[in-house]
């Protein structure tokens, strides 16, 4: 499946030299996943809600203080390579390119509904193995024996486990 099937070509520019009271309007107004930011008509960076709301600047900082870079997918790109460097990324939405130009966005919320249905498709069953089975039987945690509490003596205690009374020693 490639980026094309995904990405939506409907998403929110903002310019890098924004205030991030208004970038705060335009999530609570238009909920978006992300926002693209732009410097001279050109890409920037991407703002995540979450990472703006964390980010706990003043109205009056600039958009670009919050900004993080995104890599820029191409709109062909397979999805498996497009979750990977958003993982990769740390970001949750990347800029996808017809080209040069900017087509649209994808986020990792779109690509999580392309790819449920395959999710479901594998069962355990499928993809457990005899080695893996075995395994699991050998590796089990050894039991504690009833020698392995930890005793000590010293004047007027006897040689008994720790949780015993003390015995007066004559």
């Amino acid at each position: 499946m490639n980026i094309s099937d995904i990405a939506v070509p409907e998403y929110v520019e903002v310019d890098i030299d924004e205030r991030l009271a208004k970038v705060r309007s335009i999530f609570e107004r238009e909920n978006p996943k992300g926002i693209i930011v732009v410097e001279d008509g050109d890409y920037a960076g991407v703002v995540g809600e979450k990472q703006l709301m964390r980010s706990r600047m003043e109205d009056d900082t600039k958009v670009s203080a919050v900004m993080k870079p995104a890599p820029s997918v191409d709109r062909h790109e397979d999805v498996r390579e497009t979750a990977r460097l958003l993982v990769e990324g740390d970001v949750k939405i990347a800029p996808v390119y017809e080209g040069e130009k900017l087509f649209g966005i994808i986020t990792v919320d779109q690509i999580l509904e392309a790819v449920l249905d395959s999710l479901d498709a594998i069962t355990v069953g499928q993809i457990a193995t005899e080695d893996v089975s075995s395994r699991r039987r050998t590796t089990r945690r050894p039991r504690r024996s009833s020698s392995a509490c930890s005793t000590t003596t010293s004047p007027g205690w006897s040689s008994r486990p720790r949780a015993r009374t003390p015995s007066p020693g004559w």
